[in-house]
């Protein structure tokens, strides 16, 4: 079904690409054409090679092989300019583009998931940031209370019994943190690398939706020719080929995006259900100060915490002689 304009998401990746990476050779010198590498034989090593039935083999092989790779990127620089062609004539709105409309709207919803993992996952690196100050500070004050407790032993047991405390809410605080570094790491990989892998195809996808629709109006400029040169016929069978190429290499990427997403969807549902339960249960048991259910849901998600030298207890406070 063809459509109206509209904007391509990925097209700016493609004016980025490179020529094909198969035209690497390995020589003693290499000339740059953009980002490709044409072989070029030394001064010296031509000229040892005038007379020798091998060094005349070598240039041959060399020739050839340069010829191969203009063809390679003459057949680049045409498929790109075919490309950016249509890709232009669509944002004008003087060409037709293929729209699926079951697989864009699924897109368009990936999309916006992914930005709200990205929003989640910003927001809980923003409170492990917050919470870890917090708890250094619950630290430095334990121990300011522990020192002022030998300065004034008249209330030695009060001081003991808040730096107690608050060594207590700093240990706890060491395993919430290492919660939510955990809840942060997962949600960073299902965010940037799986729904990302997704993405990844999907824009490969839309870029054979360009490439088709490219030569599929070529096709059919070429087939409404009024006027029609003495070599129509090779051209046609070409762009039927062409065609042909490029219709099949999208239907695939379609099947490709469809089968991706819904195992993505599947593998989703199952991460954040565990990541989920590990937050709530110990987000809640942090709160209640309840340690043994806290160290249960580390242990429940086989998460492990990093020893910060402090004693979660300290030896009770000794009755001063009269």
């Amino acid at each position: 079904m063809l459509a109206d304009e509209k904007d391509l998401d990925g097209y700016d990746s493609f004016l980025n690409r490179s020529p094909p990476p198969s035209l690497e050779t390995s020589t003693s010198r290499q000339l740059q054409i953009g980002s490709e590498r044409l072989m070029v034989v030394p001064p010296d090593e031509t000229t040892a090679a005038y007379g020798s039935s091998t060094g005349i083999g070598e240039r041959q092989l060399s020739t050839v092989g340069a010829q191969e790779k203009l063809e390679a990127i003459k057949s680049w620089g045409c498929s790109t300019y075919k490309v950016v062609r249509q890709a232009l004539a669509e944002k004008m709105g003087k060409s037709a583009r293929t729209v699926d409309s079951d697989v864009e709207k699924k897109i368009d919803s990936l999309r916006s998931l992914q930005h709200q993992y990205g929003q989640l996952l910003a927001l809980s690196r923003t409170l492990v940031a917050q919470l870890r100050p917090v708890q250094q500070s619950q630290m430095k004050l334990a121990d300011q209370f522990s020192t002022l407790a030998d300065v004034e032993p008249h209330i030695r047991t009060d001081y003991l019994n808040n730096a107690q405390l608050l060594r207590e809410f700093a240990a706890n605080g060491e395993k919430l943190l290492a919660a939510l570094k955990f809840f942060s790491s997962n949600i960073n990989t299902l965010c940037n690398t799986t729904i990302e892998d997704t993405m990844l195809t999907v824009r490969h996808f839309e870029m054979a939706r360009l490439e088709y629709d490219a030569y599929r109006n070529d096709l059919e400029e070429l087939k409404q020719m009024t006027v029609r040169p003495l070599d129509f016929a090779s051209k046609l069978l070409e762009a039927e080929q062409q065609y042909a190429k490029h219709q099949a290499k999208y239907e695939q990427l379609r099947s490709d995006v469809e089968i991706k997403m819904q195992l993505l969807a599947e593998n989703k549902v199952k991460v954040m259900k565990k990541q989920l339960l590990l937050f709530q249960n110990t987000v809640t048991a942090y709160f209640c100060g309840n340690r043994e259910a806290l160290e249960m849901g580390l242990r429940q998600f086989s998460v492990t915490t990093v020893r910060t030298g402090y004693p979660t207890s300290v030896p009770q406070p000794q009755h001063q002689q009269q």
